[in-house]
């Protein structure tokens, strides 16, 4: 009610919204009637309860999902909003987000978390804040936290490379090959796995009913080939770098090689899925 004035009734404050929010107001309105029976709206029908923490929201913060089976830790944007699928706590600091995508901190949350189920031959773990909270984090001097900032920050750096890399190959496959309604496949989607031009084909077969033309199969399988080079070599650095990363981290706990070797064992995930 702050933005539209006292003493307004619902209505004149729809007819406020819409001026201000046309597009938004014609998608709402589709949506009207039960929105006006929610139990959970805020002071008009079209807007969300109140949230005690709204304000956390415009600050940077470590952003990680309610489910996962490896670590998916990263730096949310100020006023970047997450929906209920997802937890934060608002705080930049890149020694943590270095230190919470280590096998280490993994192998205590597979420790403190719930497990949801088995898939892929990894655990899923409920990533609830009531566990998070008790994942605990080691001291270390600026030297050490300055050297797995920076390798975070580089990791964090590969990997975006590498999942534009991704989403630019699908999209040329969508765009040049696909047809209307049909969608990739999880094999094309994982263009870089296919082993060859053959095997390429038969996905497109299957998933978009087409075929790669005569007279652009060499394009193709040549196209495919330097992008799957420059996926090998990103993937590459990532291990590189995540190697380096965990073995500071398993100095930090001053770790044996007994030690070291049971949480390399306990989490399965490959180095470079990260």
């Amino acid at each position: 009610r702050k933005e539209f004035g006292a003493g307004i009734d619902d209505e004149q404050a729809w007819q406020a919204f819409r001026a201000s929010h046309s597009e938004l107001a014609k998608h709402l309105e589709l949506f009207r009637d039960a929105a006006q029976r929610r139990g959970d709206k805020g002071d008009y029908w079209w807007e969300l309860r109140p949230c005690a923490y709204y304000s956390e929201f415009a600050k940077p913060k470590l952003i990680w999902p309610d489910i996962g089976k490896i670590p998916r830790f990263s730096i949310g944007a100020p006023d970047l909003f997450l929906g209920n699928t997802a937890y934060f706590t608002p705080i930049e600091d890149n020694y943590l987000l270095a230190y919470m995508q280590s096998r280490v901190a993994w192998f205590l949350i597979a420790r403190i978390c719930l497990h949801n189920k088995y898939r892929g031959g990894l655990w899923e773990y409920r990533l609830f804040t009531q566990f998070m909270e008790r994942v605990p984090v080691p001291r270390a001097n600026s030297s050490n936290r300055n050297i797995l900032s920076n390798l975070g920050t580089q990791i964090a750096a590969f990997a975006q490379s590498r999942y534009a890399l991704h989403n630019q190959v699908r999209g040329r496959i969508q765009s040049d090959l696909g047809a209307p309604g049909l969608t990739l496949n999880q094999k094309l989607t994982a263009w870089w796995e296919l082993p060859h031009l053959a095997a390429f084909r038969a996905e497109l077969k299957k998933a978009l009913k087409v075929d790669v033309p005569l007279r652009e199969r060499d394009d193709w399988e040549h196209y495919l080939r330097a992008q799957q080079a420059e996926h090998t070599r990103l993937t590459a650095e990532i291990v590189r770098l995540e190697t380096e990363l965990n073995a500071h981290v398993y100095r930090l706990f001053d770790l044996t090689p007994d030690e070291i070797q049971l949480i390399e064992d306990s989490t399965k995930y490959r180095y470079g899925e990260v």
